[in-house]
């Protein structure tokens, strides 16, 4: 009896380690591929028509809602906002980051803010990228709740055991104490037939 507890013992503990093990190295895996899953970015070109800078001079300023998401930014129009005049597309650059500076002698502010219409071009995860970090995400945080739920676990399993363990014992010492009592009353009985017989 005390061999098949032990070796129920050995089996959960085997099984257990095992558990944990493997959820450790799935882990560590996709811990490991998150954010390095090789999937291309997608992209689109958005156009933005007639945005007001306030000025567009050799200072520069920085076109609204800019983001590091951004690149190719290419001006296609450009024309004074009081009167319509266009400005010779040429005289606008707009550097990697977003900043418009104008090339020509004219300096427009003030009263004279400038219409300026461009295109870039908008970089984004892909779907297959997000589905995939998705389902890190759920699996990591399924790893993490279920560690975190293992002293709970741990002590149930535990006293379950040592239940098991008690009762096993407890078995084990009945059926001894009956055997005895019962070996022992037959000797009895045998004795006292032949001693009065």
């Amino acid at each position: 009896m005390a061999e098949n507890v032990q070796k129920s013992i050995l089996a959960w503990v085997v099984v257990g380690a095992s558990i944990a093990l493997i959820l450790v190295v799935m882990l560590v895996l996709f811990g490991n591929l998150s954010g390095n899953l090789g999937f291309e970015d997608d992209t689109t070109t958005i156009t933005v028509s007639n945005e007001t800078i306030a000025w567009v001079n050799a200072t520069g300023v920085t076109l609204d809602g800019y983001n590091s998401t951004w690149s190719s930014i290419t001006a296609t129009r450009s024309f004074n906002a009081t009167d319509n005049t266009e400005f010779q597309i040429g005289n606008i650059s707009i550097s990697s980051i977003g900043v418009v500076t104008n090339a020509s002698d004219t300096v427009w502010e003030g009263d004279d803010s400038v219409l300026l219409s461009y295109t870039y071009v908008h970089t984004f995860d892909s779907v297959a990228e997000l589905d995939s970090e998705a389902v890190i995400g759920n699996y990591t945080s399924a790893a993490v709740n279920t560690a975190a739920q293992l002293p709970t676990v741990g002590t149930i399993t535990g006293v379950a055991l040592l239940i098991m363990i008690l009762i096993a014992l407890l078995v084990f010492a009945i059926r001894r104490m009956t055997g005895i009592n019962s070996g022992g009353s037959e000797s009895f009985g045998s004795i006292k037939d032949a001693s009065f017989g």
